[in-house]
């Protein structure tokens, strides 16, 4: 059981602090150096003592004492001795939310997560345990309640993946794609290097209920704290750095703010004190945190970082979060649990509070529960996803082509007139061919992706050792009647008639009259690429209509080819039929996801040359995978390592040698993964604890159970 223990503060200064079942708490106020603090009713404040602790915490640079003393004035500033001991009395675990007013915004800059009792700090309390969290705006007049959402995730990383300050951040990435992989009902779409202008694109397109956000943090000239994301072009006057009000305006090209907002950067929960125009404490103001103004300006959850992120305690905080998020939990309870690990973690060494740094803000209408999307649609997609990925197993890790699933992203949900809608995933010719470097488990990945997003997604059936030598007709035969298989399996109503089954029937009544008209006319044989690609086009336009209008609507279809360049003749006339639409029509687009090897191919088939020719032409967005290499390889390691079945962390002192060494061994060949010579090395690094078990998962798993 939870109970929710609500503290009301409000006015500019002295303020009230109002709770049920106890008489309001009035607060004087101390002029100090740092602004304005409060004075509970009942103590004097040792004032020279807070500030230099408050002081040292805002910089990251605090003594043994510190936290115990900011946390015990904030609780006597909340409570009495008696109210106290009523608030910790009794078995069921609380939700501790600290409200503050709009004319007490200078409150939320102090660190309420530290409240201390003398005895310890309540976020650490195993039992009962105590969730605190933050709320904006005007106390509810209603009960709150939970936060319904699509388990949609737009992972938005605001520089390069190789960035090493956003290292530690880029960890997460690794993480969310791990508890992807173990609960598909979660969306990702990633966006990597993204400036304002990408956010926005992205957010109308997605259209994410989750946006989670990784970049640079600090604090602008006039005290409010800041993201950065990549640069605009030079021609674009508009600033990098985003505050509160910026990032929301950004967020608003969607249909609707997210309902939860995860932002990677520093300090971006920390309110901050500002000179006002003369000497003296008088002189000083607050800023609220670019969080607050978030959540003030409409998203109903956002969690934030008061410190800085190059701390475990992000890491386990963002994990356990986003478990509650999968598990329909409670993501203040998330979030505590996320405190608790990280101070296990640290061995229990209270000189450092970066456990206390994750802070939870919400409106004042929530409770901290989150619900998903649980109808008949979701299921349909997260099994037809599943169904999509269960020949890629092992390893059970994506291994961190993350730069692909940015250029997915934005492919796959590009609107503007002339954008390719055709996907190339390239083996280089300079790659053996004996070396596998995940091209089908890639093009498996993206195929899981979209279809958690809403599309239909067909291939032509075929699978590793089938002869896939055909005629474009057959090949084309094979693309309509499984794109129509998938549109039912998805819900839709897709015609029954497909044009290319009826080009060579003779009458053919229900034959498009542009193609009829062709064939009659002897411009074109009945089977000749144009007429075939024609109705190609017009068939799968059709089934894409109908994935969209269907009784539960999708986004359209997308088709599939694993090692397009094995379907010999048939390759040319495919994307000879390819338009500006794709392999659709202009009333109903229908983008192209190919797989190739640029090395591999029969002679005198044509299929390498028609594919290297339609790519160099800029016909298509082309990715080359290659082995992996440093730096952009450790993420992928981290996301092995995590996601065997221990899961597994390396020390922060041996990250490196460890990552290194998996590059040694494996050179960067994810056939490799697997190997006996990677296993001793990972049982060597076990020996000696460079390598350790991951909490992280057995927390996860306690939170949403085993998940096959």
């Amino acid at each position: 059981m939870n109970r929710r223990v609500l503290f009301e503060i409000s006015g500019p200064g002295p303020w009230t602090v109002a709770t049920a079942d106890l008489p309001p708490r009035e607060l004087a106020e101390a002029a100090t150096e740092l602004g304005v603090l409060p004075v509970p009713p009942d103590g004097a404040m040792q004032t020279n003592d807070l500030v230099a602790a408050l002081d040292r915490l805002e910089r990251n640079d605090v003594d043994s004492a510190d936290g115990s003393t900011i946390g015990q004035h904030l609780l006597s500033c909340l409570v009495d001795a008696a109210g106290r001991q009523a608030l910790l009395d009794g078995d069921d675990d609380i939700n501790l939310v600290v409200a503050t007013s709009k004319d007490a915004a200078a409150l939320q800059r102090l660190p309420w997560e530290l409240l201390h009792d003398g005895d310890g700090f309540l976020a650490l309390r195993r039992r009962p345990a105590v969730a605190i969290s933050r709320s904006v705006g005007p106390a509810a007049r209603v009960n709150p309640g939970p936060v319904a959402l699509i388990p949609r995730v737009l992972v938005v990383i605001g520089t390069t993946l190789d960035d090493p300050t956003i290292q530690p951040a880029a960890e997460y990435l690794a993480l969310l794609d791990t508890v992807r992989r173990r609960h598909m009902g979660l969306e990702a779409n990633v966006i990597v290097n993204a400036n304002r202008d990408d956010l926005a694109a992205a957010c109308r397109t997605v259209q994410p209920d989750i946006i989670h956000l990784i970049a640079h943090g600090e604090q602008l000239a006039n005290g409010s704290s800041y993201v950065e994301l990549a640069p605009l072009p030079r021609s674009d006057a508009r600033s990098d750095k985003m505050s509160g009000e910026q990032l929301i305006n950004v967020l608003s090209a969607g249909a609707a703010l997210p309902r939860v907002l995860v932002l990677t950067a520093c300090r971006t929960a920390a309110g901050h004190s500002l000179p006002g125009g003369g000497d003296g404490p008088d002189f000083v103001t607050f800023r609220p945190s670019l969080a607050a103004d978030c959540v003030q300006l409409g998203v109903p959850i956002v969690a934030a970082m008061t410190g800085t992120i190059a701390s475990q305690t992000c890491r386990e905080f963002t994990f356990a979060f986003y478990g509650a998020l999968l598990a329909s939990g409670n993501v203040l309870q998330a979030a505590a649990a996320g405190r608790r690990e990280a101070y296990i973690a640290s061995n229990g060494v209270t000189d450092d509070v970066d456990w206390a740094y994750p802070a939870v803000f919400s409106t004042p209408d929530v409770d901290g529960r989150v619900e998903l999307d649980a109808s008949g649609v979701h299921r349909r997609r997260v099994a037809r996803a599943a169904e999509l990925l269960s020949d890629y197993r092992r390893p059970p890790t994506f291994c961190g082509r993350h730069e692909v699933l940015d250029a997915f992203g934005r492919f796959l949900t590009a609107t503007t007139v002339g954008a390719p809608v055709v996907l190339a995933l390239c083996s280089p010719s300079d790659v053996s061919s004996s070396t596998k470097v995940g091209t089908s488990r890639t093009l498996a990945e993206l195929a899981a992706i979209a279809t958690l997003a809403g599309y239909c997604v067909s291939d032509t059936g075929q699978r590793a050792g089938d002869d896939r030598g055909q005629d474009f007709l057959t090949l084309a035969r094979r693309l309509a009647m499984n794109a129509r298989d998938a549109a039912r399996v998805a819900g839709a109503e897709p015609p029954t008639t497909l044009q290319v089954m009826m080009l060579d029937a003779q009458p053919a009544p229900e034959l498009d009259p542009a193609i009829r008209e062709r064939i009659e006319a002897g411009t074109d044989a009945w089977n000749s690429t144009e007429v075939v690609g024609m109705a190609l086009r017009s068939d799968l336009a059709v089934i894409g209509r109908a994935v969209g209008d269907g009784p539960s609507p999708g986004r359209g279809l997308v088709i599939q080819i694993d090692d397009l360049h094995k379907y010999g003749l048939a390759v040319s006339g495919l994307l000879r039929t390819v338009t500006g639409n794709g392999l659709g029509t202009s009333e109903q687009r229908v983008p192209l996801l190919f797989s190739y090897s640029a090395g591999d191919g029969t002679p005198g088939d044509g299929a390498i040359e028609a594919i290297a020719s339609f790519v160099q032409r800029g016909r298509a967005v082309k990715c080359d995978l290659k082995p992996f290499a440093p730096p952009t390889a450790h993420l992928a390691y981290q996301q092995l390592l995590l996601g065997g079945d221990e899961p597994l962390v390396a020390v922060p002192k041996y990250r490196d040698k460890v990552l290194d060494r998996i590059q040694q061994t494996t050179n960067g060949n994810p056939t490799m993964f697997i190997g006996d010579a990677l296993q001793v090395a990972i049982l060597a690094f076990r020996d000696t604890e460079a390598l350790v078990p991951a909490t992280d998962l057995q927390r996860l798993s306690e939170l949403i159970g085993e998940v096959p």
